[in-house]
């Protein structure tokens, strides 16, 4: 504190004021209780009052005088409590004339010879507009010199609120390009930082700035904009903001002052906004970028739902959140059905199409609290926080209500269902890993009921997982294992009981588990893939094989080739096909390809197209296990089929007379009218031989020729021929 100034006698304070009166407008002198003593007449020119009835009075007791921009309180004394010196205190004051000046005080403090502090002295002058602007925007820049982000918001609304003595000073950003909303980042309102909100920026002065640049309303901005239910609310007469640019030159925010009282020194406050709106623009776009680069490491790029990084990093909250209160908490792994076969007759592009309309949906069904999220491909992810024990039940269900509606794709409608797995904290796990293997063990649960359905995770699913992945690690192996074998049955024409053709079935002969069933293990090779590598094998041994009954049988033998769903829809089987023939030197008859009517009626238009490239060459195809599906012999004439396999349960409880002999009669004729050979399945006695040939059915399989055998068994038997 200096103290160094003394009180001086009443002829030196005379002295020292007229002093002081020589070098500025007019002199002042206050005392310890911040009143004035002394006043010289020169105020009186800029106030237009008279000076003499305000000894005894403060400053701001003087009508029109109030703290200027650079005082945070309406107390100008706070500067002089610290009993300094002090350069450039300034004062607005409102002339009687409606004129605004800026007045500058600067004042040394008074002592006594014990160093008791007796006031302070100084003088006043009326400074230039630009000095007091300059000193205005000097004080802000200090204000926000070291912030950045949302610090740097916060400082620079305060520091603009209160120094242009205005009652609103905000932040905005556009919510999207559209810039039809908005949301603030910082707001300083009524002299304390408010609550941020967000609002429509239609019939507002906001939608203007974004579209063209500063503006500024010193009054009645709500008789302008009366659409703006906000200004009426907030009781707002001036009104004044600027565009803040991003890096493409697009509006991406705005710097808004508002005011209760019409503004006064509106070119002031246009500067002000005007020169910070670049530093406002840059913290702005870095906070864009910042934002943008969040949500693209935890967010789908594709539907733009959680990924599952964030899914389970909420997964983990909501657990310790659960636990905390004691409440339940529900996983739901969601797996679309049939989604493959969509992705692969329709492209990936199509692909990605349906599975937004599916987050879409889905979102839809989410409510405050819960969480949604996209693992990867066509799985999803759903976390509930919740407490009440039907929760998980519910919320299955409205995801499956979501699908309920077909998804149009390039004009072409596709019904998509999905398979859902529940499971819940703290039953069923207390770490997000056991949840989630166990919401995916009940979502394989669902899948296998039949799909388009929900399960809850039970403890024998356990014992049910590890036997899954222990079959799954074994089928990885037993193609480079050489597990697989492939049995040959013969398929007889019924009117010479000559062996024509044999059907190829795949058998797995582990070292442990023994022979495994197709039924036991093909619809898993589908869904984790060996299904692709075995398929080749397969065709490249009936090739194999093939050849050699050609050449030591009958040239025109076939081996038929069951396909399955992935095999069909993934082209490159053709390829593999046409390359097998050509390296053991047959012709396009040798193999016959069978497919389900199931498999074809998923996609007609791919069918279509598949079969069509298959067949021009020559190669056979025939429709397997006709009957059980759900298409009919209409379909049959729009296919290139050369073959129909009548499904082994008609043939089986076929006796004379009998329903099942009407059904298969009229199978028989009506494909004889669509020049189609008919294959019985599943002849198992005399009697059935005899209804069939009575039908003139033209070729058949079962027990009753033979069981299945080994390819040298095979052989032996084409030599032998059969008994009919």
């Amino acid at each position: 504190m200096n103290k160094d100034i003394s009180a001086d006698s009443p002829a030196q304070g005379s002295r020292a004021l007229n002093a002081l009166e020589a070098c500025a407008d007019w002199a002042w002198e206050i005392d310890r209780e911040r009143r004035l003593t002394y006043i010289s007449d020169a105020f009186s020119q800029y106030t237009g009052y008279e000076t003499s009835q305000y000894i005894g009075k403060k400053f701001v007791e003087i009508p029109g005088v109030q703290a200027g921009p650079q005082v945070n309180s309406p107390d100008i004394y706070a500067l002089i409590d610290q009993l300094e010196p002090f350069r450039n205190l300034y004062l607005e004051l409102l002339r009687p004339d409606g004129r605004l000046v800026m007045v500058s005080l600067n004042g040394y403090p008074l002592f006594d010879e014990n160093n008791n502090h007796l006031g302070y002295r100084g003088i006043g002058m009326e400074v230039s507009e630009k000095i007091a602007t300059n000193y205005i925007l000097e004080h802000i820049k200090e204000s926000v010199s070291d912030k950045v982000g949302g610090n740097y918001f916060e400082a620079l609304t305060r520091g603009i609120a209160e120094t242009l003595k205005v009652d609103y000073a905000y932040v905005v950003r556009m919510d999207d390009e559209s810039q039809k909303s908005a949301s603030t980042l910082s707001v300083f309102a009524l002299g304390r930082p408010a609550e941020n909100f967000s609002y429509d920026l239609a019939n507002t002065p906001c939608a203007e700035v974004t579209q063209s640049t500063t503006r500024v309303i010193a009054q009645d901005v709500q008789q302008m904009f009366p659409e703006d239910l906000r200004l009426q609310e907030m009781g707002i007469s001036g009104y004044a903001s600027t565009p803040l640019y991003g890096s493409d030159d697009r509006c991406i925010g705005l710097l808004v002052v508002m005011s209760q009282a019409p503004l006064r020194q509106v070119e002031l406050v246009t500067r002000v906004i005007e020169l910070f709106a670049d530093r406002a623009a840059a913290e702005l776009q870095r906070a864009v970028t910042e934002e943008r680069l969040v949500h693209q490491a935890y967010s789908d790029s594709l539907t733009g739902l959680a990924n599952r990084p964030l899914a389970m990093d909420r997964l983990d909250h909501a657990i310790r959140a659960a636990h905390r209160a004691d409440r339940r908490l529900y996983v739901l792994f969601i797996d679309l059905d049939g989604f493959k076969d969509v992705n692969d007759s329709m492209g990936h592009v199509q692909g990605d199409v349906l599975l937004q309309e599916v987050a879409s949906r889905f979102s839809s069904t989410i409510r405050e609290g819960e969480t949604l999220a996209r693992l990867g491909g066509d799985e999803f992810l759903v976390i509930l926080e919740e407490t009440e024990v039907a929760a998980g039940e519910f919320a299955a269900k409205r995801l499956l209500d979501s699908l309920v509606q077909p998804i149009l794709l390039e004009g072409r409608e596709f019904n998509i269902t999905a398979s859902i797995g529940v499971t819940q904290f703290p039953e069923d796990g207390d770490k997000p890993e056991s949840l989630m293997r166990n919401a995916d063990a009940a979502m394989y649960q669902a899948k296998n009921a039949g799909r388009n359905t929900y399960r809850f995770f039970t403890s024998e699913m356990n014992e049910q997982i590890r036997a899954r992945i222990d079959m799954e690690s074994r089928l990885w192996h037993a193609l480079e294992n050489d597990e697989f074998r492939l049995l040959y049955q013969p398929i007889i024409e019924i009117a010479t009981g000559k062996i024509v053709a044999a059907e190829a079935l795949i058998r797995w002969l582990n070292p442990e588990l023994g022979y495994v069933l197709p039924e036991q293990f093909i619809h898993l090779a589908e869904d984790i893939g060996v299904i692709v590598p075995l398929g080749e094998w397969i065709i490249r041994k009936a090739c194999s094989d093939c050849k050699l009954w050609r050449s030591n049988f009958s040239p025109a033998f076939a081996v038929a080739v069951n396909v399955s769903p992935r095999q069909f829809r993934d082209r490159h089987i053709l390829k593999v096909l046409e390359a097998s023939l050509e390296d053991y030197k047959l012709t396009r008859d040798a193999i016959q390809l069978e497919v389900t009517e199931d498999l074809i009626m998923q996609d007609v238009e791919l069918a279509r197209s598949i079969l069509a490239e298959v067949t021009q060459d020559g190669t056979c195809v025939s429709i397997d296990d006709f009957g059980t599906g759900y298409s009919s012999l209409g379909y049959l004439k729009d296919f290139p089929f050369t073959n129909l396999k009548i499904d082994q349960s008609f043939v089986s409880n076929m006796r004379l007379n009998s329903d099942e002999a009407t059904l298969v009669s009229t199978m028989i004729g009506m494909a004889h009218n669509l020049d189609l050979r008919v294959v019985a399945e599943g002849i198992e006695t005399p009697q059935q031989l005899s209804i069939l040939a009575g039908f003139h059915c033209d070729l058949g399989q079962g027990y009753y020729f033979s069981k299945p055998l080994p390819a040298d068994e095979f052989q032996q038997l084409l030599y032998a021929g059969v008994k009919v």
